[in-house]
């Protein structure tokens, strides 16, 4: 029989629940109601870590937390126009990811023509604002990586699913991440606009300014592991050259991964959303063979078989974990030679120190 000890704790923890349970309900209720109602302003503004609380629906957004990816960001006068697709908090066909989006206006919303694709895909979207044509780069690159990094803060976004898209000059903003952030960007989708980082042999009409911009991208063996790039645009854009040019001589001829859309009848404009889709389902459908930093791996996609010598990488072979992973510095015991960690230098060449790691140079005997 049971105790009057045992009664009592027993009580108490059921108490202790249920004051719980309310607490948690009535907090998430008045949160709810809280975070829909806009500003005066027709603004929302929250605190990112609420994000899941919302309803599906579009939301102007600000938030009021700091930038989890730069503290010196200026967050307070920073808007993000967001769609959360339906069901997006509950287990889909599809793991959840975000498209950042960048126009060539200050103020950009949603294409609700687009709202099927982003339903049935599990796709966040996010513009941020007053990141037009007329800011930097460097602004609208920042405003694009700092909505990225607020998504991913408060919701659980596969590394598989984060794509950058933009139209015109927003286009060419999201082919520039692509090119610098490969190993993060899994995806870009350029309507009617791309850079690339060199310049490219061009045909007849094209222009001869547009396309090459002062860049800092990754390596051209690391982005022909990740990058991947679809430019969708048609015979009626005044850049219809331009594009098939980037494409034809520069993305195919270094030998990376690209699509060309060239769809009859469209402008300098947003694609249909049949192009649209298409365009999402072949970076869905093409996802990176390894997790970086691995140049290549076997079965388990961060078991390293290969590292990229262009980022000063070394691939480390685990002999009890029977795993490799990709080291900037071999560990103690181990010499760097041709992107490997070897115990033993061979023939032909000496241990030698480059003043972080022991390596094996060429022989000088």
């Amino acid at each position: 029989m049971p105790t009057n000890f045992s009664l009592t704790v027993a009580l108490f923890f059921s108490l202790l629940s249920l004051s719980l349970s309310r607490h948690m309900t009535s907090t998430s209720q008045i949160d709810i109601e809280a975070l829909i109602a806009p500003s005066p302003d027709l603004v929302t503004k929250i605190d990112s870590s609420y994000l899941s609380l919302l309803p599906s629906g579009q939301y102007l957004v600000q938030f009021t937390d700091p930038s989890p990816l730069n503290p010196y960001f200026d967050y307070q006068n920073a808007q993000y126009y967001i769609y959360l697709p339906v069901n997006f908090t509950r287990i889909n066909k599809y793991p959840l990811g975000v498209i950042g989006f960048l126009s060539h206006t200050n103020e950009w919303g949603f294409w609700n023509v687009y709202k099927d694709i982003f339903d049935e895909r599990n796709l966040i979207y996010i513009s941020p604002q007053n990141v037009g044509n007329m800011a930097s780069d460097l602004q609208r690159k920042t405003a694009w990586m700092t909505s990225i990094a607020y998504i991913r803060k408060s919701l659980p976004v596969n590394a598989e699913r984060i794509y950058a898209s933009g139209l015109s000059g927003g286009a060419r903003i999201a082919c520039q991440l692509c090119w610098e952030n490969a190993t993060y960007i899994a995806g870009a989708i350029s309507m009617s606009g791309c850079d690339y980082p060199r310049k490219v042999t061009l045909s007849a009409n094209s222009d001869p300014s547009y396309g090459f911009y002062d860049a800092y991208p990754l390596p051209n063996d690391v982005l022909a592991t990740y990058a991947k790039v679809v430019i969708i645009t048609g015979p009626n854009d005044f850049l219809h050259d331009n594009l098939n040019d980037i494409y034809n001589n520069g993305i195919l001829e270094d030998g990376l991964t690209g699509w060309l859309y060239d769809i009859d009848g469209m402008n300098h404009e947003m694609s249909d959303p049949l192009t649209y889709e298409q365009a999402i389902k072949q970076l869905d459908d093409n996802p990176r063979k390894c997790i970086y930093p691995c140049k290549d791996c076997g079965l388990r996609r961060n078991d390293c078989t290969a590292c990229f010598a262009s980022l000063g990488m070394s691939l480390y072979v685990d002999t009890e974990k029977k795993t490799g992973s990709c080291v900037e510095f071999c560990p103690e015991g181990y010499y760097a030679y041709n992107a490997v960690c070897i115990d033993e230098c061979p023939e032909g060449t000496e241990a030698s120190n480059d003043g972080y790691q022991d390596i094996c140079i060429e022989s000088t005997a």
